[in-house]
């Protein structure tokens, strides 16, 4: 609807994998302040306040390059926040539930969050579909995003309330240590080929798709 061209639309589907990269962000300060729920709290919570910037960029009078500027900008401040959140609450979780109920844990709040994330978008394309049916394409927009918003501070509010294990400040052992030193794991070492392969498959076809 911004007039995005083909390279802009791959470019948007790459912006998640380098938010990733901020992850060695999260875990520095995860050893630093040893904190993960403040960090997940600011960070998944302003990754998500972002989109309220961005349901707001169809109805200003900027120039169509400016609007699009601010949005891969802003999409990208989120994607970089959202990769700081899941590092930290993974660990925070690894932590904080049982080694023996990981499985069935992870299993069950995988398939919940799977079905509700099937139910939210399908209502989300039922109103975009609705409100382009009436010329107003902006405001159905509008609308998803806005929800979104308050579904973050109602997740917010959850993770406020969660419990976190204890954990001691770490002394920071440098850059190339954080980088290097899991490489000395064979089974990790293994993994990280596997999964650079899936992404490079799945990330030249997932534009194209």
């Amino acid at each position: 609807m911004l007039g995005a061209s083909n390279f802009q639309l791959g470019l948007l589907d790459v912006l998640p994998f380098i938010g990733q990269m901020f992850q060695f962000l999260s875990a520095y300060l995860e050893a630093r302040l040893a904190n993960r729920r403040a960090i997940v709290l600011f960070s998944a919570l302003a990754g998500r306040l972002v989109w309220a910037l961005l349901l707001c960029l169809p109805f200003t009078d900027w120039p169509a390059t400016w609007q699009l500027t601010v949005f891969f900008v802003a999409l990208g401040f989120s994607y970089g926040l959202n990769g700081m959140a899941g590092n930290a609450w993974m660990s925070w979780m690894s932590d904080l539930v049982p080694p023996n109920r990981r499985g069935s844990y992870f299993g069950v709040r995988n398939t919940v969050a799977g079905i509700s994330a099937m139910v939210s978008v399908y209502l989300a394309g039922l109103t975009l579909d609705h409100f382009r049916t009436q010329g107003a394409e902006a405001h159905g927009y509008a609308l998803i995003f806005g929800v979104a918003v308050l579904a973050a501070f109602g997740a917010a509010v959850l993770i406020s309330r969660q419990p976190e294990p204890p954990l001691k400040p770490q002394p920071w052992q440098g850059i190339g240590s954080s980088l290097f030193d899991p490489l000395r794991d064979t089974a990790f070492r293994r993994f990280t080929v596997l999964a650079t392969g899936w992404a490079l498959v799945t990330g030249i076809a997932a534009p194209l798709f």
